[in-house]
Order: structure tokens, then C-alpha cells, then sequence
């Protein structure tokens, strides 16, 4: 019928009969830890899931509402994106490229920590980051090619705590990863080096509260990329219907080159 694994992972009309010998209360444990089993079905190619790094400028532009929207909206797009199956990194930059905190495995990845241990990691090291670094975005981006060339294909396992090093995604084994960064109007990067990351990955960005006109030569060698400006963030409904409008996009099984601009 189209079944091809047993998962952690499903609807609860796909959750595996034996679950039902436990009781109610141990049974919401295991649904909430992740620990229930699943049917799997088999998949076409294009829908497996990969990895996903969500970088999130932390310079001293992004202060303020800059920074509460950024840091918010980068959570919630993790964990909708987790939910899908992704495998999902967090990680800052400002003058450099600071290590990454892995939110979410892959679904197809074995696990040693439970996925709200790890999420929990992250979610403390978004709140807590702060940045006294300065910014060099040239250094940043080319820092990534660096990673995305490399035989590793960006795991960063050796800056990874040893207790999620078996968890982290790995950018090779789905295919080209993808990489959201969310910052501000006057993210400059040489055009080069984001042709040839786009080269490499899918590339979205959120420009939060440009104080002009966006103007960056390298916005043709996005995907996609969502502009929120300071009248959006002034108005809290006005603020969630952008989130959610990106959230959404970011969700969907293949957006479009032209889909937010």
C-alpha cells in the first residue's frame, strides 16, 4: 500500500497499531517526545527533506524591534521547518560566522538527544547571544562558501557540543541545502560571492526596517526575499500578517524565484 519505513514521524492515522497498548498518559509522553512510531510512506525524490541553516544578523543594525522580529520570526520559521522534516541550524553573524546550534535533525537522521533537548539548546542560545564584534559581511558570506565547498559540506561538527555531533544535518545528503538570513538594508556582499553561493544552495533573505530604497546588486541571485519595513513592525497585526506571510512561504514545497518580492 505504498508503506516503505517505520518513521518518528507521521499523522496519528499513520501511528503503528502497537502504540495503542500503552496507556493515555504514557502515550501523550511518547507523542510529545517524539518517541511514537509511524508508517512511512514512499516518497518521490523532490519532496525529501534537507538541510536548512537560518543565520541571523546580530550587528549593532539590528537592534531594537530589528532585533526582537528577526530573532522571533527565525524561531518560528525553525520550528514550523522541523516540523516538516528538515533538519534545522540556527546561527548568528555580525564580524564573523558564529558557530551553529542545531534546532532540529533531519526526520531520516538517528537521534541520541530527544528533539525538544535539542530544540531547547537553540532556543536558549537565540535568546541569550549577544554581539560585540562589529560586522564584516564580506568575511561572513565568504566564510559560508568556504563551508559549503568543503568535502563536509557545512556540518560543523567539530563546533558542534559532542552530544549533538551524531545529530547534526548533514548539507550533502539531501541535495543543495538552503539558507535563510535575515538582517537589514545595508547587508552588503560582493555580488560574486552570492552568485556562487547561490550556486551551491537556495538563498532567501528578510530585510527588516530598511531606512531607504533596498538596493543590492545581489538580490537577482536570491530565490526569494522578503522586505519588512518600519510601518510593518509599528503595527502588531500588520507585523504578524508578514511573519506569517513568510513563515508560509518558507513552508511550501517549492516557492517560486519571484514568490515574496
Amino acid at each position: 500500500g505504498g508503506l516503505a519505513s517505520i518513521e518518528r514521524r507521521g499523522s496519528l492515522d499513520s501511528l503503528l497499531g502497537s502504540e495503542l497498548v500503552y496507556d493515555d498518559a504514557l502515550l501523550l509522553h511518547r507523542l510529545q517526545e517524539g518517541e511514537a512510531l509511524y508508517y512511512g510512506r514512499e516518497r518521490p525524490p523532490d519532496e525529501r527533506r534537507g538541510s536548512v541553516q537560518i543565520l541571523v544578523d546580530a550587528s549593532a543594525s539590528m537592534r531594537g524591534q530589528r532585533q526582537i522580529f528577526a530573532r522571533g520570526l527565525a524561531l518560528s520559521l525553525a520550528a514550523r521547518l522541523a516540523l516538516r522534516g528538515d533538519g534545522v541550524t540556527l546561527r548568528f553573524f555580525d564580524g564573523r560566522l558564529h558557530p551553529p546550534m542545531l534546532y532540529a535533525p533531519a526526520a531520516q537522521t538517528q537521534r541520541t538527544a530527544t528533539t525538544g533537548q535539542v530544540a531547547q539548546r537553540a532556543l536558549l542560545g537565540l535568546l541569550l547571544f549577544r554581539s560585540e564584534r562589529g560586522r564584516n559581511y564580506r568575511r561572513v558570506f565568504e566564510d559560508l562558501l568556504r563551508e559549503l565547498r568543503s568535502p563536509r559540506g557545512g556540518r560543523h561538527s567539530s563546533t558542534a557540543p559532542p552530544s549533538d555531533r551524531a545529530t547534526q544535518p548533514d548539507a550533502g545528503a539531501e541535495g543543495r541545502p538552503t539558507i535563510y538570513f535575515l538582517t537589514h538594508a545595508q547587508c552588503h556582499i560582493p555580488r560574486q560571492t552570492v552568485q556562487d553561493l547561490a550556486a551551491l544552495a537556495d538563498l532567501y533573505a528578510v530585510f527588516v526596517r530598511p531606512s531607504g530604497e533596498l538596493k543590492m546588486d545581489y538580490l537577482p541571485s536570491l530565490r526569494s526575499y522578503h522586505v519588512v519595513t518600519d510601518d510593518a513592525l509599528s503595527r502588531p497585526e500588520e507585523r504578524r500578517r508578514q511573519a506569517l506571510g513568510i513563515i508560509q512561504q518558507a513552508t511550501a514545497s517549492r516557492p517560486s524565484r519571484e514568490e515574496g518580492r
